[in-house]
This record gives structure tokens, sequence and C-alpha cells, in this order.
């Protein structure tokens, strides 16, 4: 993980992650290395993917991250003492084993309890550890003598629509080459009933060498979903591809200690639902994924974040509350200046939701996401963008004719006459594929934990936390009940419950508080 302090001057990392360039793939110190040597470039801020990246300056450093951010940056700042690290969890500890004193904001951890896609992960810049913010997606920090400041990315117009969309579907149709023509990679794509799937797949289809014959290559939809599944099953045979077929190669098991500290330094504090990598990150093995469609189309359907914030104010002490809503209408407001033609509820979806919830995945495996590319935002803000329904049908019917026209899982998702009538089928280029740069598996985080699995340490840290006196005096009787009965739950179960399960939450919560607190042993 990266950090750097006014304790530890010296990063700990230059590159970290992964990240597009043009048509190349970078992966990894060593890849950012390599690209240096061969191409005699210097990797740059703000392209598509998941990375951090500092650069050295006359006077200090400049750090920055993927265009979307999804290599969070959390700065701390107090005085003459200041702290960057790619992991909350990480800063904190490294804050306290200095003898920095931190204190708890109890207006921004309390709506972690309500359960919902709001408040599932961290909901204003302002974190509930006073002192310690969230740095925004489109933004830098410059570290000299004199401590931190941010400098912001001016909000890119595109000069028109369709030209922005060509540029678009020619770079991501070559990224997408680079994959496939590369014998060592493999890629499985999702596919459901709805649209960002379907789009991502158009990029797939329109290289002409997307076939699951190869076993390279797999296309996956859920068989628990039965629409999804029939709208799925329809597209596949249309085009000749198997569906559900051979598993891809699995990736090199991680350690279960790296499994828990991976956890720990990616979601605990951050984001609720529970996903252990048990997985080592590799390079060649690529998931397509639909993710990224909330960064265009409002996936909170409040007129305003006051709407929402509201919806909980019955539950929440009315102090708390309205400290809540103050904080996180004043952190949108510092927002929406710096991107003012984004909408109020998108913007808030690409700088929270989007981060964590989607966020965690990037940091687990190699993801193929072309509706998470920065450059969708060109397509669909300002005076040039068009509606988010009509950029995916003018994406497929610019990569694959007539994939928009197949079923759907619901008949109101397919095109209606309007955008029928307003289809721009923009010309793509055929762009030379890149190639990638750096081959290792990826940086493996340690752990202290020598339980005999990750989901069964997970547990005990849980367990541990639900006792503690101050955890419990925060949550409430309520709360504490609820995680008393997830316990027994869990305990009960034949197999571990879901992600998003409500007892897999409670617990989580719980963590939550203990590591708020300052209540949580040293990782």
């Amino acid at each position: 993980m990266f950090l750097i302090s006014s304790f530890q001057p010296e990063p700990s990392v230059e590159f970290e992650g992964y990240c597009w360039q043009g048509t190349d793939l970078i992966v990894g110190p060593e890849g950012a290395e390599e690209y240096r040597r061969i191409r005699q470039r210097e990797v740059t801020f703000d392209n598509d993917g998941c990375y951090v990246l500092v650069k050295r300056r006359a006077r200090g450093w400049t750090v920055g991250t993927d265009s979307r951010g999804l290599a969070r940056l959390f700065l701390y700042e107090a005085g003459n003492r200041w702290a960057v690290s790619s992991s909350l969890t990480e800063l904190v500890e490294h804050l306290r084993s200095h003898g920095v004193i931190l204190s708890t904001r109890p207006e921004l951890l309390r709506p972690f309890g309500e359960r919902g896609a709001f408040t599932s992960q961290i909901t204003t810049s302002e974190t509930y550890i006073s002192g310690i913010r969230l740095v925004p997606s489109f933004s830098r920090i410059s570290l000299s003598a004199d401590g931190p400041e941010l400098h912001h990315a001016e909000q890119p117009l595109a000069e028109s629509y369709e030209s922005a969309l060509s540029h678009y579907l020619s770079t991501w149709r070559s990224r997408v080459m680079t994959l496939l023509d590369d014998e060592r990679v493999s890629v499985s794509a999702d596919l459901s009933g709805g649209l960002d799937s379907r789009t991502v797949l158009a990029f797939l289809l329109s290289t002409g060498e997307f076939d699951t014959r190869r076993k390279r290559f797999r296309l996956a939809s859920s068989r628990d979903k039965q629409d999804d599944l029939r709208a799925a099953s329809t597209i596949a045979d249309h085009y000749g591809l198997e569906l559900n077929g051979h598993q891809a190669t699995a990736g090199s098991p991680r350690d279960d200690a790296g499994s828990m500290g991976h956890w720990e330094r990616n979601s605990l504090g951050v984001y609720l639902p529970l996903y252990l990598n048990n997985q080592t990150f590799n390079a060649f093995q690529f998931q397509a994924h639909g993710a990224g469609g909330g960064n265009f189309r409002p996936h909170f359907k409040d007129s305003s974040i006051e709407d929402r914030i509201n919806r909980y104010k019955r539950r929440i002490d009315s102090d708390e509350h309205s400290r809540w809503l103050d904080t996180t209408l004043s952190d949108m407001e510092t927002l929406q200046r710096w991107r003012p033609l984004t909408p109020i509820m998108v913007l808030h979806y690409r700088e929270f939701r989007n981060r964590f919830h989607f966020g965690h995945n990037p940091h687990r495996r190699a993801m193929l996401t072309p509706l998470n590319s920065s450059m969708t935002d060109q397509l669909t803000d300002g005076p040039t963008g068009v509606s988010a329904r009509q950029f995916y049908f003018d994406t497929m019917e610019s990569l694959s004719p007539g994939l928009k026209d197949l079923p759907y899982d619901s008949p109101e998702k397919s095109p209606d006459d309007d955008v029928r009538r307003s289809i721009t089928r923009a010309e793509v280029a055929d762009l030379a594929p890149g190639r990638i740069y750096g081959t290792s598996p990826g940086h493996q985080v340690t752990s202290h934990h020598a339980q005999s699995s990750p989901y069964a340490a997970w547990l005990e840290a849980a367990g541990r936390a639900t006792t503690n006196a101050d955890v419990r005096e925060f949550l409430g009787p309520d709360a504490s009940i609820r995680c008393d009965e997830a316990l027994t739950q869990v305990a009960r179960a034949e197999r571990p419950l879901g992600s998003h399960h409500r007892a897999t939450l409670d617990l989580s919560h719980a963590l939550l508080v203990e590591f708020a607190l300052g209540q949580r042993p040293a990782l």
C-alpha cells in the first residue's frame, strides 16, 4: 500500500496498481519501469485503471491516482503533521504509531448503521476520523516542506459528441484488442439482461476475436436470475457463443493471512459488504464487467442530497443527523464547484459509491470496464452530452449493429422510437493494439493472522468487536442485539453467509466501529 508522511517523507512505492496509457496496459512498478525504458515515456496521472502514481518534484512530491479515484487517497493534515495513504486503516495505524491522537466524528460514523446502497460506504470527503479526508477522484496532492496542497483537474469538455464518441470507442476497442491478442491473457465476460454488461460485450464482439471455443475466453450469466439468463442465452445463441461453459484458469491462491490483510487494508472502515480475496492479483486474468453505469445515469433517484439524507431523519439523533447533512451539503457544494456540469446525484455516486462498491474489485483482480472510463464524462456531461440511454445504444450500434435490438430482461430497457431516431453511428478507427508492460503477480499484503481460513479470521475478529463495551455503547442496544443474533446465525449456517447478507453487514458494522474508536488491535 502507498504511504508517505511528515514522519516518513519518502514514499513507500512510486507506482502501485495498473493503468491504461493510450492502448498500453501498465502493471505494477516493474511495468512502469519497463514502459519508461521501452517507450521512453513517463506514466501520467488520470488514466483509466486503478493506480497510485508518485512523481518527484524539485521541492517534494506530487501524488495522484487513476481518473476515477479507484485507488483512493486519504489525506491527514493537522498543523505541521500530514500523511497520505491509499488505505484508511494503514493511514490510521501509521498516525497512531507516531503518537497522533485521533478523535471520532459520530455524525459521520453513525450513517453506516443504516442499511442501503447510499450508506454502505463513506458518504462525504470528510471521514468519521477528524483530520482525515478522502481526496476527490480528480485531484492531486503536492507535498513539500510547506505541507500538502490539493490541485484539481479541470472538467474536460468535448468539441462534439460524435468526435468524443469516436475517440472513446476507438480507444477502448483497441484496448480490448491489446488483451485478446495476447495469448497469455484470459477474459471472462459477465452478461446479464440489462444494458451495462451488453454494452461491454459490444466491445468484445466488435473485435471478431472473442470466441468462447477458445479456452482463454468465457461468457457467464447468473443461473439464479431467470430473466437475465433468458436474455443472455438469446444473445449468446445469436452470436454463436457458449454461455456458462468452461471455467477460466484460476489465479494463484493467496495465503489465508494475506486474504484477511487485503480486506483490512482495502475495505475495513470504508465499505461494509464482505469480499475476502483468496487469490493473488494476476495481470493476465481479466474480468469484463459492466461497472460504471452509475457514473453517468442516476442511481439514486432522489432529487437532491438533502432529500436522500432526510430519509434517515427519524432513525438518527437529530443533532447528529443535522451535522451529517451540513457536512455532506458543504462537501458536495465544494465538489460541484470543480465539476459544475455533473448532476449532483451522479457526482455523489462517482465520488463515493463507485469508488468503494465497485471499487474494491480492481484491487482484487484485473478488470476490463469500459463504462468506468472517465472518457464517458465528455459524452454525457455538459452541453454536447446525451442521455445515458442514448449513449448505451449509440455505443452498441457503432460497435456491433443489431445487438441493441435483442431481448432484455425487461421490455422497458429496449430502445424506444425516440432513441432509434437519434442513433449516432460513430466511426470506430482500427487502431493498432498496444502491449502489456509488467508481468509480476503484484504486491502481496501480509498480515499477522494465522487462522485456518480468512472467513474464520473475520468471524473471530467480529466476535471480539461485538463484545467490546465501547463498541456496544456506540451501537446502542438494538444494534448490539442484532450483532449477537448475527453471530448465532453465522454459527448455525452450513456455509459462509453472502457478502450483502444482513448478518454479515451487522458484524462488519461492529468491526468498523471498533476500528473507528481505536479499539482494534494493530494490523
